[in-house]
């Protein structure tokens, strides 16, 4: 028998992504979603390098990811990243942001 959550697709490992962003705090942000919203926005329009922490990650995420060609893991954050900054800022500054190159992600 085959288990539905060994078929996660792209799209679907993004979404939990996106989910554990919205969850995710630490002492210095201590509300729900901040630290990664906080850090997105500030990556693109600082023009920074958004380092992304796996270890953030529930354990069954990871293997997903693990399971998967590192290039594809790298768009998979990278469309993570677009689509919380498009939630806040548009579409129409989500692809100037593209075309500037201003989203550059390193996993850690």
């Amino acid at each position: 028998m085959i288990r539905c959550e060994h078929l996660a697709t792209d799209s679907r490992l993004c979404d939990w992504i996106k989910d554990t962003w919205r969850h995710y705090k630490n002492e210095s942000f201590p509300i729900s979603g901040d630290y990664y919203y906080t850090k997105i926005d500030r990556g693109v329009w600082l023009g920074n390098i958004i380092d992304i922490n796996i270890s953030h990650l529930p354990l069954h995420l990871q293997q997903h990811l693990n399971e998967r060609e590192n290039h594809k893991i790298q768009r998979i954050f990278f469309r993570a990243v677009k689509e919380i900054f498009a939630e806040k800022f548009g579409q129409r500054l989500t692809e100037m942001a593209i075309k500037e190159n201003r989203i550059e992600i390193v996993l850690v």
